[in-house]
Parts: structure tokens; sequence; C-alpha cells
């Protein structure tokens, strides 16, 4: 379920007629390129930044998310911002863009590295890592979540979210762009946008 998914299943009905003819297969985040790569997905609506490195290996639609990084900490952490994570281990997803890009924000942080979001929470629950760094939207729903932790500081280095498709198929790239239109003039889009992050929607960037 979620905002990703409901995208994927209007852009079902318009191809197919039918959402129920999707095949939707659910992938941890260090899983998603390959997945792709071999040809076992036809696209990708997963939380995939859209970066220079990547357009080399894959063809990507128009953003459909802006997201930042975010860091998620114990509540009461001494940890505010980016600032503070030095000499700090700070849990990156295997595979995300913060898993490279950490070093480069933030040189003095100790990266550690985990195949699931949900085995790196728990390592900072138990104080294994200092922190979590993860797209803006996730973080803010893992504090939610867990009333033992919380986000700290502002996002930072904002990314596009955008479909990715195998390279070379013009055509798909061109459908799934003009969904992406039509699902913004006909509503669908601000809709499931005020259902899926409310309040917290209102502090997001639109693409």
């Amino acid at each position: 379920t979620g905002f990703e998914v409901d995208l994927a299943r209007y852009m079902a009905r318009q191809l197919l007629g039918d959402e129920r003819k999707l095949r939707v297969t659910p992938v941890p985040p260090g899983s998603r390129i390959t997945i792709l790569h071999t040809g076992l997905a036809d696209m990708l609506i997963a939380a995939v930044t859209a970066t220079e490195d990547r357009t080399s290996v894959f063809a990507f639609s128009d953003p459909y998310f802006l997201s930042g990084s975010l860091l998620l900490v114990p509540r009461h952490s001494a940890i505010q911002d980016l600032r503070d994570v030095a000499g700090k281990k700070v849990a990156v997803i295997e595979g995300s863009i913060q898993e490279g890009g950490l070093e480069r924000i933030a040189p003095g942080a100790m990266p550690v590295k985990f195949w699931r979001v949900s085995e790196a929470v728990k390592a900072l629950q138990a104080g294994r890592v200092d922190a979590l760094a993860e797209d803006d939207i996730l973080i803010l729903a893992l504090a939610r979540q867990y009333p033992d932790l919380a986000a700290a500081g502002k996002p930072f280095r904002p990314r596009p979210y955008a479909v990715a498709m195998p390279r070379g198929d013009r055509d798909l790239v061109a459908w799934v762009n003009d969904q992406l239109r039509k699902a913004r003039a006909d509503g669908t889009y601000d809709a499931l946008w005020n259902r899926y992050f409310g309040e917290a929607g209102t502090i997001l960037l639109r693409p």
C-alpha cells in the first residue's frame, strides 16, 4: 500500500483497464536496481532517486516526488543536525542514495550498512548506531511510528523520485510521462498526496 502503489494502480487502469491485472512486487531497497536490470520487473515505482550515474543504466520518467535526506535519532539524542554526526555511527541502507552521499556531506560520520530499514531501526533502538540517514518522508513516518525516535534537523540534498524503466524504450517513457500529467490534471495526484502525506505534505517539496 502507499502513494507509489496507488500511482502504479492508476497507470494499470489506464493501460490494462483493470488495476487487478497489475503485478506488484515488493522489493528491498538494496535489490531494486537489480530486479529491473535483470528484467524481473518492467518498471520501478519504488522511491528511486533519478541520478546522473543511474541514467547510464536506466531511463527515467519526469519526477513525481522530491525527497531530501533526513536523520532519525533516539528522542533524547544530542544529535540535532548533520553537523553533529562526526565520529558517530550512521545507518544507511544498501543501494540507497544515502549510502554514497553521506561521505560527501558528512565526511566525519561512520556509515553502517543495512539491507532493510527495519533492521536499521532496531539497531538504532538498541544503541548499535547513533542515527539513521534516509529519505525525509520515510524518516517522518518512522518518527510518528516509534515514540522513542525523532527526526533531527532539516532535510538536506533534495533529489527527484522518478519511475525507472529499461533504457531504449522511448515509447514506455513517453507513455508514463503522459500518465503522470493526466494524474495531475484529473486530480488523482492531489488526492493521493493528501491521503498519504496529510499535514507532512505541507512541508514537502513538489516537483
